[in-house]
């Protein structure tokens, strides 16, 4: 006497049949059917506009570490990201992160000087992936600016905050990038 299978298994084989059988029937319908068929699925989303080399190649940890900064110590991080589909498709990626600070009495960290030196850095790589830069803005703590390129706009900005954390003192950076892309208005995503 054989075995059967649990029912959850005959269940899933036979979707599995389903599927195949239907996707046997929308191949074998002739001629412009089949791409009606499948490109209706997603005939009602408006079309995906590319984003910038920048906001795609950016790596807030590389740029950070090839500035050898010798009082940060990587701790934590993150990086989220998303983008919402309309007129235009609207991009968001934010960075994360926050280091330990070990100085000592040779070893210092300057935060006016490692903000200088990163916004320094950020938009050198802006320029290097094609974008041009509208305005830069700094302030004790922060920089900002905003950016374009081939139809597409966008801000970038950074806030650094030096804090006592769970392990001693700690330096936290996020940045924050919005960008625009499709048809655009003369602004910059805020």
């Amino acid at each position: 006497m054989t075995a059967r299978p649990p029912d959850r298994i005959r269940r899933m084989a036979g979707w599995a049949v389903l599927a195949v059988a239907l996707g046997v029937l929308v191949w074998s319908l002739p001629g412009p059917t089949v791409p009606r068929a499948i490109s209706g699925l997603w005939a009602d989303h408006p079309p995906l506009y590319p984003s910038t080399r920048f906001i795609e190649e950016f790596s807030l940890v590389e740029t950070v570490e090839r500035m050898e900064v010798p009082a940060l110590q990587q701790y934590l991080g993150g990086h989220s990201s998303g983008f919402a589909r309309g007129e235009r498709t609207e991009y968001r990626q934010e960075f994360t992160q926050t280091y330990r600070l070990k100085e000592s009495d040779t070893v210092r960290f300057d935060e006016a000087d490692f903000l200088r030196r990163l916004r320094s850095e950020v938009l050198k790589a802006a320029a290097e992936s094609g974008v041009r830069i509208a305005r830069v803005e700094s302030a004790d703590s922060t920089f900002r600016f905003d950016y374009a390129a081939d139809g597409r706009v966008g801000s970038f900005r950074a806030v650094g905050k030096r804090e006592e954390g769970e392990e001693g003192e700690v330096y936290s950076l996020s940045c924050l990038f919005l960008e625009t892309a499709g048809p655009v208005e003369t602004s910059p995503a805020r």
